[in-house]
């Protein structure tokens, strides 16, 4: 069974684009430069594949993680669309940052329909 591939957006205008839009690699850099503290909320306007959403982002806890035999000072946040989840389902989105200047991505794990997946 053959597919068709993806649609590409070239030279295609976009109208009515929020002055503060990232892409995802782009929000990831954001989201480590801001002081994070638990309870602390903030949103984050993205572009995926044409289209502009709102994450809100929150910072859950402080959460140790191990990584390769050794415990890490870690900041628990969560990511959701501003309606409802951010996969189909109403799933969630997890990622686990270093709680220290450097606010390196440790871990993500994402609830979805079928499923955990992490790393």
């Amino acid at each position: 069974m053959s597919k068709s591939p993806k649609v590409q957006l070239k030279n295609e205008e976009l109208n009515d684009v929020p002055e503060c839009v990232q892409d995802i690699l782009s929000a990831i850099y954001f989201v480590r430069l801001q002081e994070l503290k638990p309870e602390l909320q903030f949103p984050i306007t993205i572009a995926d594949d044409g289209r502009i959403r709102e994450i809100q982002i929150k910072v859950l806890k402080a959460e140790p993680v191990d990584v390769l035999g050794r415990k890490n000072a870690a900041l628990k946040l969560e990511a959701k669309l501003v309606f409802g989840g951010l996969f189909k389902e109403n799933g969630t989105f997890y990622v686990w940052v270093s709680d220290d200047a450097y606010k390196v991505p440790l871990k993500f794990e994402a609830k979805i329909k079928l499923g955990r997946v992490s790393g």
